[in-house]
């Protein structure tokens, strides 16, 4: 849902600090990365369920999705970015499977271009009194607005964007100077994520906007990803039991599990933005707007026994919605819902009843480490479904 604000607005005029150009030492592909890109296409052409023919058309539909991975909200590309981008529409088919990556990294090194640019632009912002005297509207999603024309238009975007940001702290009875310290320190958290991203991260984006379009579930994951991937995939963790996804400015509640700490709670809910983190029963809270979801994970994760308190808006929220406080105490959670579940039922067909079997797999799960270290007992969804059967034919 689109929603929109009224909020003030004044002209700014454009600094040369703004204007500046900010150089960066440029993120470059790995030779190793050059072959992933070609073992991965083979991969799927060869084995993958799901036939996709990779080509020029394909090509289009990957460009878009790499772009719309980079800046879901359209808040740093130019207009003039996108048209140059285009001259690769009919060329990454190609590039894919001669793991060509140069495309896909300069894509990406303008928009952290652009990202540290935007971020020096708000903090010259910050740097002057805002006043609010005219009446104007903050487009809060942004997903299908069209981009920015020039530089000029992005900053007036912006301009209402650092307002409504302020106007919202304002509402939670923060003093003006405590709003900006906020606001400069959640800016510059923000566009150093993306600043530190290694050629890894970069690489990941890139082939996921290709495999994830093949379909939905088939991904690529780099080491640090992997680790996050097995931790879940144990079907055990200390936490609150809620998957979290980002959209690279706002992390929210993907799923909350069964039986889970969250779930116990009940408050919380599947697509609630988290806006701050706060330890223990009282205290400060940490803003973590534009944070890192593992950054944001490792906040939340802690000790069996202890409480973590999320700051939350709800999916369909607006900029002018009070957030409420969900106090949550962390706990050693065993994701046996995700687990294979079963159920045999008697049917009547006819003068006869039979009895059938059904298996509930929500998901697929393996530990890893057990297996490898030949644990006996180790959990598994092929380990499991064949428990079920064997009991099925008992």
């Amino acid at each position: 849902m689109n929603n929109i604000k009224s909020i003030i607005l004044t002209l700014v005029l454009f600094s040369p600090l703004v204007n500046a150009k900010v150089d960066l030492e440029r993120v470059k592909p790995n030779d190793k990365h050059t072959e992933e890109s070609k073992l991965v296409v083979k991969l799927v052409e060869k084995l993958h369920y799901k036939a996709a023919e990779l080509d020029d058309e394909f090509s289009q539909k990957i460009l878009d999705k790499y772009i719309n991975t980079l800046d879901p909200n359209k808040m740093y590309f130019l207009g003039e970015d996108i048209v140059n981008f285009n001259r690769w529409q009919h060329k990454l088919d190609d590039d894919l499977k001669a793991g060509n990556l140069n495309p896909a990294f300069e894509i990406f090194n303008i928009f952290r271009q652009r990202v540290l640019k935007q971020k020096e632009f708000a903090k010259s912002l910050l740097e002057q009194d805002l006043t609010f005297d005219a009446d104007e509207k903050y487009l809060w999603n942004r997903e299908k607005a069209p981009w920015a024309i020039d530089q000029k238009e992005l900053n007036e975007i912006w301009t209402k964007k650092v307002k409504n940001d302020y106007l919202s702290l304002q509402l939670l009875d923060k003093e003006p100077q405590k709003i900006k310290e906020t606001l400069n320190k959640r800016y510059k958290v923000m566009a150093k994520r993306i600043e530190d991203l290694k050629s890894d991260s970069v690489f990941q984006y890139f082939i996921n906007s290709y495999l994830t379009l093949v379909e939905p579930h088939t991904g690529y994951m780099e080491p640090v990803s992997s680790e996050n991937f097995e931790i879940n995939m144990k079907l055990s963790l200390e936490g609150i039991g809620a998957v979290l996804g980002n959209d690279g400015e706002y992390t929210s509640i993907q799923t909350i599990v069964k039986g889970g700490p969250a779930d116990l709670e009940g408050t919380l809910k599947s697509g609630d933005k988290v806006l701050a983190v706060g330890q223990d029963e009282s205290g400060s809270f940490e803003d973590v707007i534009g944070w890192s979801i593992e950054d944001v994970v490792q906040l939340i994760r802690g000790e069996k026994g202890s409480t973590v308190r999320l700051r939350v808006i709800g999916e369909d929220d607006g900029p002018e919605t009070l957030p409420h406080t969900v106090h949550i105490v962390r706990d050693k959670v065993k994701l046996e819902q995700q687990a294979a579940q079963h159920k045999i039922y008697e049917v009547e067909n006819g003068k006869h009843k039979r009895k059938i079997g059904v298996i509930d797999l929500p998901t697929f799960y393996l530990d890893f480490a057990g297996l490898q270290s030949g644990d006996p007992d180790y959990r598994s969804t092929t380990r499991d479904v064949k428990k079920i059967l064997s009991k099925f034919k008992e």
